[in-house]
């Protein structure tokens, strides 16, 4: 972590006129990584970085059963996918929008299941499809609105 902090300063020191090549050389760092390979120096890397960083006290002691779901943000769209237990009736489930999140109610749990989503999206242009105990819902981000000229009245 000191050599990462260390290269950090060099770097910066350098700014704009400086060669950033002069200063990896002077890590001593391996020159025959192939790229398959610094994926797997990264994953490394980043595990013991993170193997020194105590646990949250706040995590749970006991396992709770967690709700399976994916959200899946595209350029026009936003997905999510929540896997319905076999005991659920999918008649019984309701999905409700509002303040860029998804209020799931009718699972197993007692409170309702809420997926917090990227952005607000249209309350138009939704969809829900339930399949092999899967629910896809289909949201549509909002438009952007473009710049409009506002005319002063006088």
């Amino acid at each position: 972590m000191k050599d990462l902090e260390k290269m950090l300063q060099q770097l910066q020191s350098l700014g704009s006129m400086g060669d950033p090549f002069k200063v990896m050389k002077s890590f001593n760092l391996p020159t025959n990584v192939k790229m398959p390979n610094i994926d797997e120096m990264m994953h490394q890397s980043v595990e013991q970085a993170m193997s020194h960083m105590p646990l949250p006290s706040s995590l749970p002691t006991s396992p709770s059963p967690q709700q399976a779901y994916e959200v899946i943000e595209l350029m026009n769209y936003i997905i999510v996918k929540v896997e319905i237990p076999e005991e659920v009736s999918v008649e019984n489930v309701t999905v409700t929008l509002g303040n860029c999140r998804l209020v799931i109610k009718g699972l197993p749990q007692q409170d309702p299941f809420v997926v917090s989503l990227p952005v607000q999206p249209s309350s138009k242009n939704v969809s829900a499809q339930y399949r092999d105990r899967m629910l896809e819902i289909r949201l549509q981000k909002k438009v952007e609105d473009h710049a409009q000229e506002i005319f002063i009245d006088y």
